[in-house]
């Protein structure tokens, strides 16, 4: 396990340090529960070699007042390239900017193996300004071919667009 943050995290903290002043203090969060967003961030976890990230979220349709949307993303650095897929449904952001959601998709390489196991998906997007989006996501991932169970965790922050 490499205990030490990688290159991808160290990026990660320099581009929010490095935002410009104007970005930092744009007006309130917007109210609506963001369609599509791209950012970075770090993935860890109990078993899990730290990551750079690549994220994002695209919005597929509403259901009624809920929205069902892909959150694709990218691991690089931990093991070799890593993937996330996983689709799911998310319901109106608070009044303080928080928006919950849950769902499930499919995790490509988990601990090396080059296999393609199921995972569950939750947690919490959080508008920071108008542009900007905190992501905090748990994924829970079922790996048959070592009968291991897995766990990690993704903090990323996006753009919106």
């Amino acid at each position: 396990m490499n205990s030490q943050p990688s290159c991808w995290s160290l990026v990660a903290v320099a581009a929010v340090l490095g935002l410009p002043a104007t970005a930092r203090a744009e007006s309130a969060p917007s109210s609506e529960v963001a369609a599509n967003y791209l950012g970075v961030g770090v993935r860890g976890g109990k078993a899990d070699a730290t990551a750079g990230v690549i994220d994002s979220k695209f919005k597929l349709m509403d259901v009624g007042e809920r929205t069902l949307s892909t959150r694709p993303a990218l691991l690089m650095g931990g093991y070799d390239t890593e993937w996330r897929l996983p689709f799911t449904i998310e319901g109106k952001q608070s009044a303080r900017g928080w928006s919950l959601f849950g769902g499930a998709g499919l995790a490509y390489n988990m601990d090396d193996l080059g296999e393609t196991d199921v995972m569950a998906v939750a947690g919490v997007d959080r508008a920071v300004s108008r542009r900007l989006i905190l992501n905090l996501t748990i994924n829970y991932i079922w790996q048959s071919d070592i009968s291991d169970d897995d766990s990690e965790f993704l903090a990323t922050l996006n753009y919106r667009f």
